[in-house]
């Protein structure tokens, strides 16, 4: 059974009460069914800010400052850059963040392409939405994010580039850096 509701709508407008008469019928199903949406949009919008919080979070491989396997993860990005020039190998530093969509594409190939140089170049992964990276960030000028820093053994800039490098260019990178060591 459906029940019709009535609804008379006077304005006040001017300071003068002028009857501005708008007379609808609102039917209780139709009121049901924006309650069930509205209460819809509010579930999609707390899934989406759980699965935001989910994805922002740091894996738990990425816990560690130092991994042994010449990558770096970035918790304490300084800690991290220090560790990877006492290996005494070139050095891949990443500024990122993982909102940026470059930085995600760029974090995916780095993900692919650092592990076929493993032994032979440290990987600093920064992540500069981290309190820990700001301080790492001032040592190297850059404006935009993502940017790769390439650097020889001592910690000097060998190359750099801002944006996203396909896994080719990457390999061309990192090879010409094994060279110029």
């Amino acid at each position: 059974m459906t029940r019709t509701i009535l609804h008379f709508d006077m304005r006040w407008s001017g300071g003068c009460a002028r009857g501005n008469s708008d007379w609808s019928i609102v039917s209780e199903a139709n009121r049901t069914s924006r309650v069930g949406t509205a209460i819809l949009v509010v579930v999609i919008v707390a899934l989406a800010i759980v699965i935001v919080q989910l994805l922002g979070s740091p894996a738990d491989g990425d816990s560690d400052a130092a991994t042994g396997t010449g990558t770096v993860a970035a918790i304490d990005a300084v800690a991290a850059y220090d560790a990877a020039l006492q290996e005494g190998r070139p050095i891949y530093v990443l500024f990122h963040s993982r909102t940026c969509q470059s930085c995600i594409e760029i974090d995916a190939v780095a993900q692919v392409v650092v592990p076929e140089y493993e032994g032979r170049v440290s990987f600093v992964d920064v992540i500069t939405d981290e309190d820990s990276s700001k301080e790492l960030a001032l040592r190297f000028p850059f404006q935009f994010i993502p940017t790769s820093y390439f650097l020889l053994p001592d910690g000097t800039v060998h190359s750099t580039y801002t944006g996203v490098l396909d896994a080719g260019a990457m390999r061309v990178q990192m090879d010409s850096l094994l060279a110029a060591d």
